[in-house]
């Protein structure tokens, strides 16, 4: 059955249902005529990791650390990354292993959601991040990625946040944000969309970026007098995206602390 009135996040937490609809507009498309799903938590589908490190006390060791500023918002890409060494790093941090989601609790309204997968699988990060782990038995990371990016969960973080010059929302808090729980082969199809953004929106940038190089570079030879009868912008080459493997400090792996992750427990 089709919804048209309007619904408030209130109302669809008593409700305890989702519907297409409801879902912000980049994914209503894709998921137009869909069933109604269960509302769950966060805690339900996924667990905090609470795992800490003191960088520097691996001043010569390279990190792959990410502060807020290196989280795109609303897309949760990669920007201006590049390792840095353990002396650089003046706080300590939260770890995060592949496929782990870190939210960003600074200013939650710049919608700040990186997923552990690609270029960067594991370092550490602010502790203005939310770090989680999927429960993959239930929840796709790649899903629950887009439910985090999405107005959906903004509106309810909206709610959730305290505090007005520098605005945070608590983990305990983010937790029991409710999201839409479907079945593993929905979650797929959702993911499968998601991604595929994500990757087309990376190939245009990459391409343009290229494009202005070889422009730029062109009209320097020309400038100079060269001949530039060999630049050919039309066939642009997008750069392979690079991984940045810099793993944890082997002491810190082997330490019983690395082993630790503090579960985080459902509100009853």
């Amino acid at each position: 059955m089709w919804v048209s009135e309007t619904h408030t996040i209130a109302d669809l937490i008593k409700k305890g249902v989702f519907k297409s609809e409801f879902f912000d507009e980049n994914f209503g498309a894709s998921l137009n005529g869909v069933q109604q799903y269960e509302l769950v938590e966060i805690s339900q589908v996924a667990t905090l990791r609470r795992e800490l490190i003191n960088p520097a006390l691996y001043p010569e060791h390279t990190f792959n650390y990410l502060s807020l500023a290196n989280i795109a918002s609303d897309t949760g890409e990669l920007v201006d990354f590049s390792p840095i060494k353990g002396r650089e790093i003046r706080s300590q941090c939260k770890v995060f292993h592949e496929d782990d989601l870190l939210y960003g609790r600074l200013r939650p309204y710049l919608n700040k959601c990186y997923h552990a997968k690609g270029p960067v699988k594991e370092g550490v990060c602010t502790g203005e991040c939310i770090v989680i782990t999927p429960d993959k038995d239930k929840v796709l990371p790649e899903y629950l990625h887009a439910l985090l990016l999405s107005k959906f969960v903004q509106e309810q973080v909206n709610y959730l946040q305290t505090g007005s010059s520098r605005p945070r929302v608590l983990e305990d808090d983010f937790m029991t944000i409710r999201i839409p729980l479907m079945p593993k082969e929905k979650q797929q199809f959702v993911a499968n969309i998601h991604t595929s953004m994500l990757r087309l929106r990376r190939q245009k940038l990459l391409e343009r970026s290229e494009l202005l190089r070889i422009a730029r570079h062109a009209i320097e030879r020309l400038a100079s007098g060269e001949n530039v009868e060999d630049v050919n912008l039309l066939d642009i080459a997008v750069p392979d995206e690079p991984e940045f493997n810099n793993p944890l400090p082997q002491e810190y792996q082997a330490s019983p602390k690395a082993l630790q992750m503090e579960r985080h427990r459902p509100h009853s």
